[in-house]
């Protein structure tokens, strides 16, 4: 038996090739042969090596996100004006503005005793300079500011009963109206006194339904936050009595859709997106069509007692 050992060396690996070759004589090109096939296949084997080994080029391509701010007062009252959305005798974000531009949704009997003398009121209706405030000015100012103090001193509140309340998670998560997916109207803070229903609106006629004037607060992920408002009386909202007594109406609120903003993000990296809202703006009076002895339209029989 004849056994023939072969040595390939390239770089750091090294082959060692046995061959038992039985009752054969190896020629020497016959070993040559050999040795240039093993080397090939080592060169083929170092080649699929390298191709693993080598380090991969970063090619991720980095999608572009979108850059965290938080949006100025301005900008948001931009947005609103581009759509034609902001009303100031409405809208407003500060107790401030709210008190120098809210307008005043229901007429009290001096002003109307005012309009229908002869006394001229020219430019009674312009916009009032930012130094001059009058009653309702300042009445509307301080009742906000007084509520933004008590929203503070509730939102303390509720942090530190949740801190220091060990209570069941499943207690304190989900709670209703803890998540809301829009703009609502929320708290009523009323400005002035009531107007009752039998009072001189309009000059000889008597007001059908109570109303009261007041703002509405939106959340603080709505903007801008305080909306001019009215709302009916909550103590009874029948009206148009005869003599018996017997209402033949019922008061309802008449609304006006407005735009408003609602961040759908986190205070600190805002998404803000257009939203509607229905304000009440009036109170009104509407009869009942099953009333059997008032009607909305004049009779069609023609008959007449004269």
């Amino acid at each position: 038996m004849i056994a023939v050992k072969k040595n390939i060396s390239n770089g750091s690996l090294t082959n060692i090739v046995d061959k038992e070759m039985e009752n054969y004589t190896i020629l020497p090109d016959a070993i040559s042969t050999i040795s240039q096939r093993l080397t090939e296949k080592y060169e083929n084997t170092l080649e699929k090596m390298r191709a693993i080994t080598a380090p991969v080029q970063n090619t991720t391509v980095i999608s572009p996100t979108r850059v965290c701010e938080k949006i100025s007062e301005n900008k948001l009252y931009q947005k609103l004006e581009k759509v034609g959305g902001r009303n100031q005798q409405f809208m407003a974000n500060s107790p401030e503005e709210a008190g120098r531009n809210f307008a005043d949704l229901i007429p009290h009997h001096d002003e109307l005793y005012a309009l229908n003398s002869n006394i001229s009121f020219d430019g009674i209706l312009d916009e009032q300079p930012e130094d001059d405030c009058d009653s309702s000015c300042t009445e509307i100012t301080q009742r906000l500011r007084d509520w933004i103090k008590d929203e503070e001193s509730d939102y303390y509140a509720d942090y530190e009963k949740k801190f220091y309340d060990h209570g069941p998670a499943e207690v304190q998560e989900g709670k209703p109206g803890s998540f809301k997916v829009s703009c609502s109207l929320e708290q009523f803070i009323p400005v002035t006194n009531c107007t009752p229903r039998g009072e001189e609106e309009i000059w000889g006629h008597g007001k059908l339904c109570t109303a009261c004037h007041g703002v509405y607060t939106l959340s603080k992920d709505c903007f801008p936050r305080f909306v001019n408002s009215v709302t009916c009386g909550s103590d009874d909202d029948r009206c148009i009595f005869d003599k018996m007594p017997k209402a033949h109406g019922k008061c309802q609120l008449r609304t006006l859709s407005f735009k408003v903003l609602r961040n759908q993000g986190t205070p600190k990296c805002e998404q803000w997106m257009y939203e509607y809202i229905d304000v009440p703006i009036a109170c009104e009076c509407y009869l009942d069509k099953s009333s059997p002895s008032l009607s909305a339209t004049p009779s069609q029989t023609g008959n007449s007692f004269f």
